[in-house]
């Protein structure tokens, strides 16, 4: 924020939270009854084609293992780009096509069989969701996630509008140097591209607890947090 103190409408780089809210996100569309979270990911795939599966596999892909970990894809994490540097699109992510700093996305186990840790998964369900939708990621998630839940002060921007910039937390490397541009880039929204403020955490935070509890008049209540 340019030596501004923070205060309660700063935004902050959500990072892996993001991908919590990508995860609602497909539990609001399956409880409409647009996506399922068992069907093979492949059927809602239209610009990408998912990788061979590893030899053995006896269960396919599906956004609840995206979600869950164990759908056995690579890339646990995204570096990010530098502010102004070009970006690739979601779909050159997947193929690890110029200009996108990461590898292309494996079937590494099979899937169902190992959990671990992928942001590449939240990046393929990312596709299916858009592809299945035919909308894009960033207002996908506005309108199934954020405004519902009154995250006023969320969005999913990579980058940020230059509009906003005076209400953005400033990043800074471990050893507490600010980060050049005041920030790294993640195009890849559903495993990194939050930004948020506590309040707004909170708000989710609370809502999930609600739903989780029991509480029916809770959003994502009538499924239940236990689909995801």
């Amino acid at each position: 924020m340019g030596g501004e103190a923070v205060a309660p409408e700063t935004r902050y780089q959500a990072a892996s939270i993001s991908k919590t809210i990508a995860a609602l996100a497909a539990l609001a569309l399956s409880i409409n009854r647009r996506v399922s979270l068992d069907e093979d990911v492949s059927h809602y795939l239209k610009r990408w084609r998912l990788p061979s599966l590893p030899s053995g596999s006896s269960k396919p892909v599906t956004l609840r293992r995206l979600f869950g970990m164990t759908a056995g894809c690579n890339v646990p994490g995204y570096p990010g780009y530098r502010a102004g540097e070009p970006l690739p699109d979601d779909v050159r992510i997947l193929q690890a096509g110029a200009p996108s700093n990461s590898p292309p996305v494996i079937i590494a186990t099979p899937p169902g069989t190992t959990r671990a840790y992928s942001g590449v998964g939240c990046q393929v369900a990312q596709v299916a969701l858009e592809d299945a939708t035919g909308q894009f990621f960033g207002a996908l998630v506005e309108q199934l996630v954020l405004r519902r839940l009154a995250m006023n002060h969320s969005a999913f921007w990579q980058p940020p509008p230059a509009p906003h910039a005076g209400r953005l937390a400033i990043a800074h490397d471990r050893d507490g140097k600010q980060i050049d541009g005041g920030w790294h880039v993640y195009p890849e929204f559903a495993a990194a591209g939050l930004w948020s403020t506590p309040s707004d955490i909170a708000q989710l935070i609370a809502a999930m607890a609600s739903a989780a509890g029991g509480d029916n008049g809770t959003l994502f209540a009538e499924r239940g947090l236990a689909e995801i």
